[in-house]
């Protein structure tokens, strides 16, 4: 747990400070974001869910045969999913490996990370009652977005599991939470499909970056 804290309070001030103001008009908003980052060249969808759940689906996506695996293949995205522990099992070792399994979803190979978990979550006013209630699936989740603030790389979030997970952290790191991107600041709806809202999401903002490089480069000319 000490190591966690420590990790968190790490994350304000180690780079650019960029807050967002979510009254912008969405293409403000994703302007402003991308222009605090570099473009980003390939993204990874992260999708958290518990294991032995959702078979179907996680089949489909395998194949490539579901909506969400087609509009990631025809991006510069990575699709991958985490399968968690069961909700019921809980300890401090799952917990903590299940936070250090989620980090693994970023690396060295992506620029961008776009993450939702699969379910509700729990609120938590603070980092020990959210260890102590959270399950395997959260707690990952939360271990991808630490790792994608710690890297400092453009971080697009959706799902109502996220939302609980971004509100604790903007309660005990603001400043890097403030970096954090939901697809509703994009004007998406998520509700519905939080996946499909992170591929959307990622398809306006490098269709945004591609237009302002070329009126950059139309400009120079």
């Amino acid at each position: 747990m000490e190591d966690l804290h420590t990790l968190i309070e790490t994350l304000e001030g180690t780079a650019t400070p960029f807050t967002m103001d979510g009254t912008l008009p969405p293409s403000q908003i994703a302007a402003a974001w991308l222009g605090h980052y570099a473009t980003p060249n390939r993204s990874c969808l992260s999708l958290f869910l518990t294991s032995g759940t959702h078979t179907g689906f996680i089949a489909a996506v395998h194949e490539g045969s579901h909506a969400i695996a087609k509009g990631a293949a025809a991006l510069p995205m990575d699709l991958r999913v985490y399968e968690m522990a069961d909700p019921h099992r809980k300890s401090d070792d799952i917990q903590a490996q299940a936070m250090a399994y989620g980090m693994m979803a970023v690396d060295e190979t992506i620029d961008m990370a776009a993450l939702c978990g699969v379910g509700e979550g729990v609120e938590a006013l603070c980092l020990n009652s959210f260890m102590a209630q959270a399950d395997a699936t959260q707690l990952g989740l939360m271990g991808a977005m630490l790792a994608a603030l710690q890297a400092d790389i453009p971080c697009l979030i959706a799902g109502g599991m996220a939302e609980k997970n971004a509100t604790l952290l903007a309660r005990l790191a603001p400043e890097a939470a403030s970096r954090l991107l939901r697809v509703e600041h994009l004007g998406l709806e998520q509700e519905s499909d939080p996946a499909m809202a992170l591929l959307l999401g990622y398809n306006q903002l490098t269709l945004l970056a591609s237009m302002t490089e070329q009126e950059t480069e139309t400009q120079a000319a």
